[in-house]
């Protein structure tokens, strides 16, 4: 879940873009106000007015006391897993096709002395 989250891609690329962002939804009730503020603070599209480096260690965000830390919520990053396990099988697909692609041009190993070389057919071609 995303606070840039769009009815479509295009919205969400849109709200990243403009800094279109909001902690409405309630995947976001668990989340402190100081951590909304950091945030905040540092989505400014103007570099002159986003927290420098040194503004952002004395946040009080990061600043939290330890006794402070036995408060804090786990997040739960089982989405997240399973959205980067989609995306490997998504590459491993993506270079199959691809190897799928080279053999339909005529990729081919000559045996005689290893080297490869690229028979192109001129009838796929839509010219």
């Amino acid at each position: 879940l995303s606070p840039f989250m769009g009815d479509s891609d295009v919205e969400t690329f849109s709200n990243i873009t403009g800094l279109s962002y909001d902690f409405d939804d309630d995947a976001f009730e668990h989340i402190s106000e100081d951590a909304k503020d950091f945030i905040h603070k540092m989505l400014v599209k103007d570099q002159r007015k986003r927290l420098k480096a040194l503004e952002c260690l004395k946040h009080p965000w990061l600043n939290q006391r330890e006794s402070d830390k036995r408060t804090w919520k786990e997040i739960n990053t089982d989405k997240l897993k399973s959205f980067l396990m989609r995306r490997r099988w998504q590459k491993a697909a993506h270079a199959i096709r691809a190897l799928g692609r080279f053999t339909s041009l005529g990729f081919r190993q000559d045996s005689k002395d290893s080297a490869s070389s690229i028979a192109l057919s001129t009838q796929s071609a839509d010219f």
